[in-house]
């Protein structure tokens, strides 16, 4: 990473805890310095996480460090920033599937990843792509969708 780059994630960083700690006071309706899990939803989906209740109750829980049903400012901040780091890791995976995914129909199937391999001269048998193809092809239809090989690539 140059130093341009640097500062540009410095700058992109700053930015979102000022995000960060001005949705807080926001939401923070009653300004006691904490916001409940209602609130917490609210926040969420400001930054785009659509989470169903019961994951915004594992969210409270984990990142609820006092055990008061709340999270304060820190422990919101905590929980955004690995939120977030999530969500890069996610398009991360995504990028890294459309560019395996050679003739874009969504779907990765042995033939194709030989056919890639052997193109950048790595060397993987055809062993260790049945390992591969049993462990991440869930549905066991041949071919890897997307959600396998977000589901694989998460659990490395």
């Amino acid at each position: 990473m140059n130093n341009e780059d640097e500062e540009t994630n410095i700058k992109d960083t700053s930015k979102y805890l000022e995000d960060l700690k001005e949705t807080f006071r926001i939401i923070d309706k009653d300004n006691n310095g904490y916001i409940n899990l209602k609130e917490l939803g609210v926040a969420m989906r400001v930054f785009g996480f659509e989470l169903n209740d019961i994951e915004l109750q594992e969210l409270m829980k984990e990142y609820d460090k006092d055990d008061n049903n709340c999270l304060d400012l820190s422990e919101f901040i905590d929980l955004m920033i690995k939120k977030k780091e999530e969500q890069k890791e996610e398009q991360d995976y995504l990028e890294t599937f459309q560019l395996l995914d050679i003739n874009e129909d969504g779907y990765l199937t042995k033939d194709q990843l030989k056919l890639l391999f052997k193109n950048i001269s790595l060397d993987m048998d055809e062993d260790m792509l049945d390992e591969f193809f049993q462990y991440a092809d869930k549905d066991t239809d041949g071919k890897i969708n997307v959600y396998e090989f977000m589901s694989f690539m998460k659990e490395k």
